[in-house]
């Protein structure tokens, strides 16, 4: 699973849209928009769904490491020591901002990248024409140098182009 949309979908499973958002406890009209990749989910969205699933929020933001956390992870804690959630959501939530503030840094050099592919995408094209217009001008030349040897009764030459 490559993506985030992908990754939510797939902790969803067999539950529907509806049933997933109330569990999780988010607007059902969001999960098509999150699963599509067409929008991205808050941090505070992700720590829902992290927290209602068992969930690392690393694999659910970069695919990477375990899917589930361990017995001692934030999410058991805060499940189990009721005193100290506020702490363990902060850092969860910390944690959740420097994965989206890499999310965010990536996009940014994604799209950088897009407009630089479109400028030499471009580029390309105008160098193709050139290429046409010269290929052209050299066949207007062979052209005129084969008529000025006939006018002259001088036999051709083979010509260098091609």
């Amino acid at each position: 699973m490559k993506t985030l949309g992908e990754r939510i979908r797939f902790i969803r499973g067999e539950e529907s849209q509806a049933e997933f958002a109330e569990h999780v406890g988010i607007a059902k009209g969001s999960i098509g928009g999150y699963e599509n990749d067409r929008n991205s989910p808050s941090a505070d969205v992700i720590l829902k769904i992290c927290l209602s699933y068992d969930i690392s929020a690393e694999w659910l933001l970069k695919g990477e490491g375990p899917m589930h956390l361990s017995a001692t992870s934030a999410s058991s804690v805060c499940k189990e020591n009721q005193e100290k959630p506020s702490q363990d959501y902060s850092n969860i939530e910390k944690k959740l901002n420097i994965l989206e503030e890499e999310r965010r840094e990536l996009t940014v050099e994604n799209r950088k990248l897009y407009r630089e592919k479109e400028v030499l995408y471009k580029e390309k094209e105008e160098l193709f024409r050139e290429i046409g217009e010269l290929r052209e001008k050299v066949a207007r030349l062979e052209e005129r140098k084969n008529r000025l040897a006939v006018a002259t009764d001088q036999p051709k030459e083979a010509s260098g182009a091609a």
